[in-house]
């Protein structure tokens, strides 16, 4: 799983301009890591969930309450044609854009964190696939 993590800052408005802190994420898996994500059923599992601040800014029209039931799913990570089937290169998603770089860079930790775990989520996964595991109770 390799991951690259690149920020970008979008200006908007003509006469009071503000800039929003994006933190794209790219996410190359490996086919080991395809197959395990397709076989167990983690294409669903949001691996990350943004605080409010740090929604995606196409999900404005929805309320507060609705805007904390989006999660970042694994499947959003995949670059796949809609028939499932792998393409070559990199899939960019938006996963936080915040009002200020601070802000930006704790949600960059947390994404950190979050794809952390996701490995090894995988990892586990991959790993009982494989095994078997005997342990007394």
């Amino acid at each position: 799983m390799r991951v690259t993590i690149e920020r970008k800052y979008e200006t908007s408005g003509l006469i009071f301009k503000s800039t929003r802190h994006r933190v794209d994420v790219s996410v190359d898996f490996s086919e080991e890591e395809r197959h395990v994500i397709n076989s167990s059923g983690l294409r669903d599992f949001q691996f990350y969930n943004p605080p409010l601040y740090a929604r995606l800014s196409g999900s404005s029209s929805l309320s507060d309450e609705e805007k904390q039931k989006i999660g970042v799913p694994v499947w959003s990570l995949l670059n796949e044609t809609w028939t499932g089937k792998p393409q070559p290169g990199f899939r960019t998603a938006c996963l936080a854009t915040c009002e200020t770089e601070a802000l930006a860079n704790v949600e960059e930790e947390k994404i950190r964190e979050a794809l952390k775990n996701l490995k090894a989520i995988i990892d586990r996964h991959s790993q009982s696939s494989k095994a078997k595991d005997t342990f007394e109770l």
